[in-house]
């Protein structure tokens, strides 16, 4: 037996460091519809209409989702406020800023993305003897990220594409003393097609199989 819920700590804290698109640091301004810039592209950056982006560096900080978008223009709901350009800002769509996890009630907002995620601890097999033999375990994670229904494919399958990335092969997750796990490499992630979920959201679903070994804890 071992400690699902500190997996699954350490599987969300991977999680969170997700990166879908950016600017990287440039010259944006923001508008009363969004943002805009001289040069670059938002399009060749990665973004797409259902994705919420997050701004660096401008005055109003929290998080906004993309309703519309050109190389130069972004469309975001409800506007911004409206600042000049400047150097040194950035967007970036990462992992959601709403998240269903856990027993808590949860109400998606309509035309905002959001994540929920699925453990399963999988079949244990002890590979060392001894009462304090290692187990080697097999969980998958499925972490799904819902974006606004009638967009396109594009948000989907960027958000899926960004999660194989970074949960490639190998990749080990942090856990407490003792205990390893990483992204297994003989059954890599894969994504699916894109899927109706609760109404007016879509998304693609991405499985990670995992391998964890710890000790026997009797």
């Amino acid at each position: 037996m071992y400690d699902r819920r500190a997996v699954r700590l350490a599987l969300r804290a991977k999680l969170a460091t997700l990166v879908v698109a950016t600017t990287g640091s440039t010259a944006l301004e923001a508008t009363a519809t969004g943002y805009a810039r001289a040069s670059g592209s938002f399009l060749a950056d990665g973004f797409a209409i259902g994705m919420e982006v997050t701004p660096v560096a401008f005055t109003q900080t929290d998080p906004g989702v993309i309703t519309g978008i050109s190389a130069l223009t972004m469309a975001i709901a409800g506007g911004r406020a409206v600042q000049a350009s400047g150097s040194g800002r950035s967007l970036q769509a990462g992992l959601p800023s709403r998240r269903e996890y856990e027993n808590v009630s949860f109400t998606p907002t309509a035309g905002a993305p959001y994540v929920r995620e699925q453990y399963v601890p999988g079949p244990g097999t002890k590979i060392t003897y001894g009462p304090t033999g290692i187990v080697e375990y097999l969980p998958l994670y499925v972490p799904q990220i819902h974006v606004p229904s009638g967009v396109g494919v594009g948000a989907a399958d960027a958000y899926a594409d960004a999660l194989i990335t970074l949960f490639a092969p190998g990749t080990p997750i942090t856990l407490a003393a003792g205990s390893e796990l990483r992204v297994r490499g003989d059954s890599t992630p894969s994504s699916g097609q894109l899927l109706q979920s609760s109404p007016g959201f879509a998304l693609v679903p991405v499985t990670v199989p995992l391998l964890l070994r710890t000790r026997n804890s009797i």
